[in-house]
């Protein structure tokens, strides 16, 4: 379930989305997965968004 509430204020803190970037990086994979689970959430969400993950 998408909570469209959540992912306005993610598009709405640039923050966030580096936060979730920085969370790829981790030693441990499931923090890995997650976090790339939820970029290709936001990436999906909005054509717009797309473009702030490049």
């Amino acid at each position: 379930m998408l909570y469209v509430d959540g992912m306005n204020a993610v598009m709405n803190q640039n923050e966030v989305v580096q936060w979730l970037y920085s969370l790829v990086e981790s030693s441990f994979r499931l923090v890995v997965k997650t976090s790339l689970k939820l970029l290709i959430v936001f990436a999906e969400y909005t054509e717009s968004n797309a473009l702030l993950i490049l």
